[in-house]
């Protein structure tokens, strides 16, 4: 660039010297914003990162809602921060486009020049509200603010949190815990001694038991299915014809949960099943009075099977009802004492008898049932002892009334217990496998109910403590995070552009004051103020070329403006400033700029003050 024309000096204005390529600005230009736009996808990234590791954390202390929430706020605000000063650089580009559509007066120089400012731009579009061009692109631009900002905010409403109510919403932390004595069948939170009081342990082993009429099992095919299942079952069953199993899985408890809201489902359980059943046919039946009892009428049945005769069975006369059927222990001790019916330390014979019906026979079953011990259970206070697994099995045929027989006048504990037909466990028109499972199945709601009423010890173990949940509404959030990311990148992109071929007018105060700054310095250094904006180049006239410009992206005091082609400008006239009186016109200075075609030139951004009043003549 040579002003020597101008100035008559061969040192060149600093405001001139700094000279670049086009293409380099363009190109740091854009290096800026695509930099912002990493930084907006690396937040959202971390966004979706927090989200996950919070909705896996599951059940946690309320106190992690803080964190959540410290920690996501903290994210949405860098986000809108990191957009907002994409804004404020895109709007440094796009005031230069607007600059260079009209002519404007000075305060409206100021609002666009200060276009990074929203209420600037407020106060533009109201300025120029007859201009609609220019007052309908600041409304575009607010709008455009407000969606960029909007959205951000609503990250925060695509997640919630789920308060714990009940056992689903605890989490785990070792310490004093609850959990069931099953020592015995207590009653009035007393374990009755035995064989003193020996009815209330039976009556209440059935009692339990039939609990199961009006609840229904979960249904499961391994162990695994009833550990991963919710806990709100009161026992699981699998019905696969000859292996039908039953489970409870034990619960542990708060001790500060009085109500027992949010019990705790543990890994610990134990099973009901049943061996193989047989089945016998009746040979002959015949009244009488009961041999084994004291007093009474009973039905003496003679059975066999196919391959031996069986024996002989008496029931009360009751359990011969039409289509009824009826379970029996013959054991002449208690349950938990019995060893002619004994199939094992856990393990009892229970049979059942199937009164005729129209299309059926009269038969008898006789199933083992077997009560297994608590699967990981790792202390002594975790195990259901023999002697009340054995009662546990014969529950279903138990009533807690004894006989006395008439010889010695010793007790009898043989029982039996009716079911009418209709029932869930009578057995017509059912194989055996399945009269088997019945007698599992009530076994097995005996002993969870009796887990659920007996009293508790506290131990050291796993204790549930209520807490919360974050729930992540992915339905809502990608397709918002998506839209912030894309947004961003095509306002960009339309800005750019838009932007990247601006032509300043050839009459606009911008192209002329800025161009003529260097030359008016050199000619009065001295002398003459400056101000923001100008009124003093439309008292000029000039000629030369068009001026392109773009921005360079650096502080706002600057500018660059590139020349399309050589071109002369003409200063014409001077207006100089003395000590606050008005001067006339004296001088006329020529001078030209050669810059070569595709030349940038940044020029300080300041204006000449024109504070003169134009005489008459002049």
């Amino acid at each position: 660039m040579d002003l020597s024309h101008a100035t008559g000096k061969e040192d060149v204005d600093d405001g001139l010297s700094h000279i670049e390529q086009t293409d380099i600005v363009r190109r740091k230009l854009c290096r800026d914003q695509c930099i912002r736009w990493l930084v907006t996808a690396a937040l959202i990234g971390l966004i979706v990162g927090t989200f996950r590791v919070y909705e896996r954390k599951g059940n946690m202390p309320n106190v992690q809602k803080s964190y959540f929430n410290a920690v996501i706020i903290t994210l949405t605000l860098l986000l809108a921060l990191n957009f907002f000063e994409s804004f404020k650089d895109q709007a440094k580009f796009i005031r230069w486009k607007i600059l260079g559509q009209y002519k404007y007066e000075i305060e409206e120089v100021d609002l666009i020049m200060d276009f990074e400012n929203l209420v600037s731009v407020a106060k533009l579009g109201w300025k120029c509200r007859f201009n609609w061009g220019i007052s309908i692109f600041c409304c575009i631009w607010i709008f455009l603010n407000i969606i960029a900002e909007t959205s951000i905010a609503l990250i925060n409403l695509t997640s919630s949190f789920n308060d714990g109510k009940d056992s689903n919403g605890t989490y785990l932390r070792a310490g004093k815990v609850n959990i069931t004595d099953l020592s015995c069948y207590y009653r009035n939170n007393s374990c009755s001694p035995e064989p003193i009081n020996a009815v209330i342990p039976q009556f209440l082993a059935h009692y339990y038991g039939m609990s199961t009429q009006f609840t229904t099992c979960r249904t499961y095919q391994t162990l695994s299915d009833v550990l991963s299942s919710p806990s709100e079952h009161a026992y699981y069953c699998r019905r696969t014809p000859g292996k039908e199993e039953f489970t409870y899985r034990f619960l542990e408890y708060n001790p500060r949960d009085l109500h027992d809201t949010y019990p705790q489902a543990t890994n610990r359980t134990i099973s009901a099943s049943s061996g193989e059943c047989y089945e016998y046919y009746e040979v002959n039946r015949r009244k009488g009075p009961d041999q084994e009892a004291d007093g009474g009428t009973a039905m003496t049945f003679t059975f066999k099977n196919d391959t031996s005769t069986g024996g002989k069975i008496t029931i009360p006369i009751q359990g011969d009802a039409f289509r009824s059927t009826t379970y029996i222990y013959r054991g002449r001790d208690v349950p938990q004492e019995s060893e002619d019916w004994r199939c094992g330390d856990r393990c009892l014979w229970i049979w059942a008898y199937k009164a005729r019906s129209v299309v059926e026979k009269a038969s008898f079953f006789k199933c083992p049932i077997t009560i297994s011990s608590v699967e990981n259970g790792i202390s002594p206070l975790h195990q259901v002892p023999n002697r009340v697994a054995r009662l546990a099995a014969a529950s279903i045929a138990l009533q807690g009334r004894h006989n006395k027989e008439k010889a010695n006048k010793t007790k009898n504990w043989a029982q039996t217990q009716a079911v009418a037909f209709g029932s869930k466990y009578e057995v017509h028109f059912q194989n055996k496998s399945k009269v088997g499972a019945n007698m599992a199945e009530f076994a097995i709601g005996s002993i969870a109910e009796m887990a659920r009423r007996n009293p508790r010890i506290t131990v050291n173990g796993i204790v549930p403590r209520m807490g919360t949940s974050v729930q992540i509404y992915w339905r809502y959030a990608i397709p918002l995070l998506v839209f912030i990311a894309a947004f961003q990148a095509v306002l960009f992109i339309s800005v750019w552009i838009a932007t990247r071929d601006v032509i300043l007018r050839e009459n606009s105060y911008v192209a002329i004051s800025r161009v003529m700054l260097p030359l008016m310095r050199h000619r009065w250094p001295s002398e003459g103020s400056l101000r923001r904006g100008g009124t003093w180049p439309a008292m000029r006239e000039h000629s030369g070329g068009r001026f392109s410009y773009m921005l360079e992206g650096m502080s706002d005091s600057q500018m660059s403006v590139g020349v399309t082609r050589r071109h002369t400008l003409e200063s014409m006239e001077d207006v100089r400033h003395k000590g606050g009186e008005d001067s006339s016109c004296e001088a006329s200075q020529r001078g030209s700029l050669d810059l070569k075609e595709g030349q940038v030139a940044y020029i300080e951004e300041k204006m000449f003050e024109d504070n003169y009043k134009k005489k008459s003549e002049g």
